[in-house]
């Protein structure tokens, strides 16, 4: 399995890419999770055009689906950089 990072990391990566501080990365995170989350528990689906869609399925519980589009794929496999806490970027 991949390895996984926890969301405040997560965030001080946003913050860093964003060039502001945790608090407002936070904020920019939480605004599109929300928005994602609310057209899902109206059951509908939500297509990002060059990252991929999120398609809700009924079961017992609900059950989103995330399609990745071939360039979103591309960019994730091949152009990701690992920030370390202390500022420094590596390839």
């Amino acid at each position: 399995m991949a390895e996984r990072i926890e969301t405040k990391a997560f965030i001080y990566q946003l913050a860093l890419r964003m060039q502001t501080d945790d608090k407002v990365a936070a904020a920019w995170l939480e605004a599109p999770l929300e928005t994602l989350y609310e057209h899902f528990k109206a059951g509908k689906g939500v297509t990002l055009t060059g990252f991929g869609g999120f398609y809700v399925h009924h079961l017992d519980t609900m059950l989103v689906r995330w399609f990745p589009q071939r360039a979103a794929v591309g960019k994730l496999l091949f152009h990701t950089r690992s920030i370390d806490h202390h500022g420094g970027e590596s390839p």
